[in-house]
């Protein structure tokens, strides 16, 4: 498998846990399953939360398109540390990385 089949297997893998935690949260409201104002705002701002990892991930992503350098090549890494099936704004930031060669 080569680096870039590797980071969009992580990248795929770490979108689908905030897509699933958005549409959760909009299936409930959808339902009319929160019954206070105080439920359904907590709801929409863990979905607001959940699409703004995902536009965090796209922007870590759009680095690997063209690197600082076009001439110098680029290697994909993920920077990832841990396994953990956590979902939280501080995990998903940064966990990326394009590597020019130095």
């Amino acid at each position: 498998m080569t680096d870039s089949e590797r980071v969009l297997r992580v990248l795929i893998h770490d979108a689908r846990t905030p897509i699933g935690v958005a549409q959760g949260y909009v299936r409930l409201l959808r339902e009319e399953r929160l019954q206070t104002p105080e439920e359904r705002d907590r709801a929409l701002s863990r979905a607001m939360d959940a699409l703004g990892r995902i536009a965090r991930l796209c922007d870590d992503a759009s680095g690997f398109l063209a690197p600082p350098n076009p001439e110098a090549p680029t290697t994909m890494v993920s920077a990832a540390v841990t396994s953990s099936s956590r979902c939280d704004s501080e995990n998903d930031t940064g966990r990326y990385q394009a590597l020019s060669r130095c």
